[in-house]
């Protein structure tokens, strides 16, 4: 039996998911013993651990921007999950992420011979510390990346060192996503969704905000974007909205469970970004049959195949997502059907969720033998 320890980042959001996710294959897997323990900013009334103890949520005591104290509550969290650990012994350990893998590597390294760093994207923030960082850090026994341009940017600018590499993509439970309807009726009302965290470090608000009100005060007024999230930048969005006079054409509507029955509702998903691992918001949108657009960045380039399963647009550039919003409100329901199809029947074929644990887990059992 391998004995498994999971490391992940956050205690929600993207990377919470995909590791929770796994953890729970892995559970119902005779051949797996598997432990989860999740470090981040945490909610009020969030357990510490589940009932059988193999669950563990490690909440900051300080979600402060102040730098100083976001360390010592990192400091702490770190203590606590070093006794949670105490003297048990892992066959592998994988850090979900890159401050686990930085803070975390050499504290651990008693627990395991085996150490794997599952990178989910290219963090463009604080770039030479964590090259200088990362260069300290142990040989890892593999890294997994999420998108070959994730992984490709990952070696070329951390050094980070490993004996084994390898792509696992993220994963859709598209079983449990309704598709859009091949006559999908738009109605008066262009209908356009964004799923994200309201982060501005990574995520290209700026970009989404100005390219809508350049096509209001072209006249294109038959429009609607609903944003799902929330994050320490809502107060900033909120005031954008309200500075380009976007308030009946932008709404933000919070965090939600149900995004996968309200997918289908929407005519097209646009993901407003620096810089992503993969973009699952943009796998989720294709296996809902809705047209995703994106910002040409690493991972997104790996999933949307452009004008044929979505629309990429330049980073950066709100003439150019403009115009691409335009290019699809403009496509007969022919065109929309082919993409749609298109879209879902990839995400059908690579992102299949037994697909990419059976992967992760030969792997992990590979890394294993050479830890």
């Amino acid at each position: 039996m391998l004995k498994l320890l999971l490391i992940s980042h956050g205690l929600d959001g993207g990377i919470n998911r995909v590791t929770s996710d796994l953890h729970a294959f892995f559970r119902a897997d005779d051949s797996i013993d598997s432990t989860i323990i999740r470090i981040g900013e945490g909610r009020e009334g969030m357990p510490a651990a589940d009932v059988d103890g193999q669950e563990y949520n490690v909440a900051l005591k300080s979600t402060s921007k102040n730098i100083a104290l976001r360390i010592g509550a990192w400091i702490a969290g770190l203590n606590d999950i070093r006794r949670l650990v105490g003297k048990k012994k892992y066959d592998v350990i994988v850090y979900s992420g890159i401050i686990p893998a930085i803070l975390m590597a050499h504290t651990l390294r008693h627990a395991s011979k085996t150490h794997v760093f599952w990178e989910h994207g290219p963090q463009k923030t604080f770039l030479k510390p964590k090259r200088i960082i990362t260069s300290m850090l142990p040989r890892f026994a593999g890294v997994m990346s999420p998108a070959q341009s994730s992984l490709d940017w990952l070696r070329q600018n951390l050094n980070i060192k490993a004996a084994n590499f390898c792509v696992i993509s993220n994963w859709v439970n598209w079983q449990k996503i309704t598709p859009t309807a091949e006559e999908h009726v738009t109605g008066n009302i262009f209908k356009m969704v964004v799923i994200s965290r309201i982060d501005y470090r990574q995520k290209d608000f700026e970009t989404l905000l100005l390219a809508i009100s350049e096509l209001v005060k072209s006249g294109t007024t038959s429009i609607m974007v609903d944003i799902y999230g929330t994050g320490e930048d809502l107060a900033k969005i909120e005031a954008s909205i309200a500075q380009l006079q976007l308030s009946r054409y932008v709404a933000l509507k919070g965090h939600t469970n149900q995004i996968y029955s309200l997918l289908p509702g929407y005519d097209i998903s646009i993901l407003p970004t620096k810089w992503e691992g993969f973009g699952l918001s943009i796998a989720e949108s294709m296996a809902a049959r809705v047209i995703p657009v994106s910002a040409a960045v690493e991972g997104v380039v790996d999933v949307i195949d452009d004008k044929v399963t979505g629309f990429l647009y330049r980073p950066g550039d709100a003439g150019s997502l403009r115009k691409i919003i335009r290019e699809t409100m403009l496509l007969s329901e022919h065109q929309r059907q082919t993409i749609r199809d298109a879209g879902r029947t990839k995400v059908i074929e690579q992102y299949t969720p037994t697909v990419q644990f059976n992967k992760i887990k030969s792997f992990l059992n590979q890394t294993r033998s050479t830890g």
